[in-house]
């Protein structure tokens, strides 16, 4: 049957070139503008449900004020990950034969794009906070907590990339890599890789002091101590590699016996190399086995997946209260070498009153406990008392009302859009709207050959719309319905043959006007 042969041929080149210029940039153009408004606002919006007493710092107490700001924070830190991986899969998805990039690159450029418009939205609602805050102070923390993020995921992500969709030799190959990968990582240790890209810079003679003294009452003495050049009041510890490192807002805003008190809590971390070892190994299993999950889901479905993700969750709630029972341990040993217990407990009151942490969370699951309990476990009495949780329907509203928001932005731009202006569906305007949306290679093909008058243009239009691998059938054969009711038979019957090839059926309500045994005219095989 000479019809069929003719939607076997792939002329998405010749296809191309029958499109106007910016037809083939806008849609690229739009897709990017859209996930950094919509990004943007996201996040502007999570401030909504937020008391207005909350942003001055003279109406409430600290713990006061930390608890009312922290469910639109929290929804804000979600925002950051969740918008950039929306639309990621958004931009991934609508790049195909039209779009200059292919779908990674697509991908990774809206990744991109919406992580860099949801952390300028981030920095205005931080600064309404803190209104101190500068652009080269976020940027610093941003890049840090982007280059710590990276390093926890890299192996993981290596895996998911090289793994492909069977569990063959492949596979395993790209599990040991990404083994290999994440042991060398391991060797290194992120603190001094993030001193290596000048991240993180060895200490000052003022902390060298500081953790001398405390070294000598713990009787532990670290390899390597760092400051980390971030706004914020913090402290880490690296048990493995016994490195420890302070944040410059922790060094600026804390006195030197409030500096040593925090030191013993990390001095008491580098006491727990094997428990942490332990965990740490869990952990890059865990991420490996979530980079590794792609065959298991194409080759055994929901039955080999779901046991493995509840794996997953136990081994990640097995994770989380280790690490919590290391924050206790930790604070016993500050409790236990520090000279006056009370100057510990202010000193962790203190980060957490600089960086607006809530005293009281009551997250059973959490990796820390809740302040006010730490500063009572070291038999210190707040001076204030035990605030209330933060309010669990303002976390709610502060989250559903930004995914709101991206959910009906993605509709209306890509889903209702199209279906309104399905009547003008023939149009140049509608074709660039189709495009715009997931999967809608087909459609945009198709509309365009519609749109044109040129049998020939027409033709190789409908061969590229049937060669296009994103074809989608409940969708393209609505189309094709309305399309053959408007294009003379010659056309209609071949595009027929070819979609009963392509799906096995054909709509019939518009094609019943062409009989199959009318010979086409003007169509060559």
């Amino acid at each position: 049957m000479p019809a069929v042969t003719l939607y076997e041929v792939v002329e998405l080149d010749a296809a191309r070139s029958l499109f106007p210029l910016w037809l083939v940039w806008a849609p690229l153009l739009l897709n990017l503008s859209a996930a950094a408004v919509v990004s943007f606002l996201a996040v502007r919006l999570a401030v909504l449900p937020t008391p207005r007493q909350a942003w001055s710092t003279e109406t409430m107490h600290w713990s006061e004020r930390a608890r009312a700001l922290y469910p639109s924070r929290r929804a804000t830190r979600a925002l950051k990950l969740i918008a950039p991986v929306v639309f990621a899969v958004i931009c991934w998805s609508a790049a195909g034969e039209l779009l200059p990039l292919s779908r990674w690159a697509m991908g990774l450029a809206g990744f991109v794009t919406s992580y860099a418009s949801v952390h300028a939205a981030g920095f205005l609602n931080e600064r309404r906070i803190r209104p101190g805050l500068t652009v080269a102070q976020y940027a610093r923390t941003v890049l840090f907590t982007l280059f710590v993020l990276v390093w926890l995921l890299l192996p993981g992500a290596l895996v998911f990339a090289l793994a492909g969709e069977e569990l063959n030799t492949r596979w395993v190959v790209a599990c040991l890599i990404g083994l290999v990968v994440a042991m060398a990582m391991q060797r290194l240790g992120v603190l001094r890789a993030a001193a290596f890209v000048r991240l993180a810079g060895d200490a000052d003679e003022r902390l060298r002091g500081i953790m001398e003294r405390a070294s000598q009452k713990a009787g532990i003495h670290p390899k390597w101590v760092g400051i980390l050049p971030l706004p914020l009041a913090n402290a880490f510890a690296q048990p493995i590699h016994r490195q420890v490192v302070f944040t410059s807002g922790a060094l600026e805003a804390m006195d030197d016996g409030e500096i040593e008190a925090i030191a013993l809590h990390e001095l008491g971390h580098l006491d727990q190399a094997r428990s942490f070892e332990q965990a740490r190994t869990i952990g890059t299993v865990l991420l490996l086995t979530l980079g590794g999950s792609r065959p298991v889901f194409a080759e055994l479905g929901l039955t080999g997946f779901l046991p493995l993700m509840a794996l997953v969750f136990v081994i990640a709630l097995w994770s989380g209260r280790r690490q919590r029972r290391g924050e206790e341990s930790a604070d016993r040993h500050a409790h236990e070498h520090v000279e006056d217990p009370a100057e510990y407990a202010m000193a962790l009151e203190k980060i957490y009153e600089i960086n607006l942490v809530p005293a009281v969370l009551g997250h059973k699951l959490a990796t820390h406990p809740d302040l006010y309990d730490r500063q009572q476990a070291v038999g210190y009495t707040p001076t204030y008392a035990r605030p209330d949780r933060p309010s669990g329907m303002r976390k709610l509203v502060a989250m559903l009302i930004p995914v709101s928001f991206i959910f009906v932005s993605l509709l209306a731009t890509w889903v209702a859009v199209p279906m309104w202006l399905d009547d003008e569906i023939r149009t140049p305007a509608t074709s660039f709207w189709i495009v715009r949306s997931p999967g809608g290679r087909e459609l945009f093909f198709s509309a365009w050959a519609a749109h044109t008058t040129a049998p020939d243009d027409a033709q190789t239009l409908l061969k590229a719309t049937l060669a296009s691998q994103d074809a989608r059938k409940p969708a393209f054969l609505g189309f094709a319905d309305q399309y053959a009711g408007v294009v003379p038979c010659a056309i209609a019957r071949p595009l027929r043959a070819g979609l009963s090839l392509r799906f096995g059926e054909t709509s019939t309500k518009h094609f019943e006007r062409c009989p199959e045994d009318e010979i086409p005219v003007g169509i060559s095989p």
